[in-house]
């Protein structure tokens, strides 16, 4: 087994279960997921590869929780070499002044007050050879990205500032170069618009979008190496 530590906070599905898969032949992977299912879903496929899972069945936004798990993987292991933040909350499209307001304040607890509070939990993970991956959405300063775009900008500064200190080396890393346009508006288009306000846009036909979202996970594998380099 490779002594390399990978941390994948929301590693249930999407990006962060296609990492998990990217970096499992290479790296012991710490899936940390609310899905229990999907968790162990996404250990049979590391398996599968000859890879590794520890599976952490956990809300990100649980501080208690959080705070065991990163105790955990210090008494374990000490450190890790790889933490990748990909949890986030994409709340429905809408004007600004528009949005709900469950939405809103779920996109704040999950985009930003997790993602602090995991920084400074995992921040004494990571030694001067370890590298935290967030992804950053450039979609965030467009209209109708209210919620989703705001807290997730937000994240991202809140990233950088931490690196500029020198705490840890971030990267940052830009979803449009791993995902690709045409699937992210596939996404958005099938689980996140509010029709009421969309009324007038041609949805893809459901057939054209299960093709695409079954490429999903091979398209981002593919991907990742070459958005992230050799980490």
């Amino acid at each position: 087994m490779t002594d390399k530590i990978a941390l994948i906070t929301g590693a249930s599905r999407g990006l962060g279960a296609a990492l998990a898969e990217a970096l499992c032949e290479t790296h012991h992977i710490v899936a940390v997921g609310r899905t229990t299912g999907a968790l162990e879903e996404l250990d049979d496929r590391i398996k599968a590869k000859g890879g590794q899972a520890t599976l952490a069945p956990m809300d990100i936004t649980n501080t208690e929780a959080m705070a065991q798990l990163c105790r955990s993987i210090y008494d374990r292991w000490g450190s890790v070499d790889i933490w990748a933040h990909t949890a986030a909350h994409t709340a429905p499209l809408s004007p600004a002044d528009h949005m709900d307001m469950k939405g809103w304040e779920k996109s704040i607890s999950i985009n930003l007050t997790a993602a602090g509070l995991l920084i400074g939990y995992v921040s004494p993970l990571l030694t001067p050879d370890s590298n935290a991956l967030f992804f950053e959405d450039t979609h965030g300063g467009e209209k109708f990205f209210g919620a989703y775009g705001t807290t997730k900008t937000a994240q991202i500064a809140l990233a950088r500032r931490v690196h500029y200190m020198r705490m840890f080396a971030a990267h940052f890393v830009n979803l449009r170069n791993i995902i690709g346009d045409n699937i992210l508006m596939l996404h958005w288009m099938q689980r996140q618009i509010n029709p009421s306000h969309f009324s007038h846009f041609a949805r893809p036909k459901p057939s054209s979008i299960d093709h695409m979202l079954c490429m999903d996970r091979a398209f981002i594998s593919h991907n990742i190496p070459r958005a992230i380099g050799t980490l």
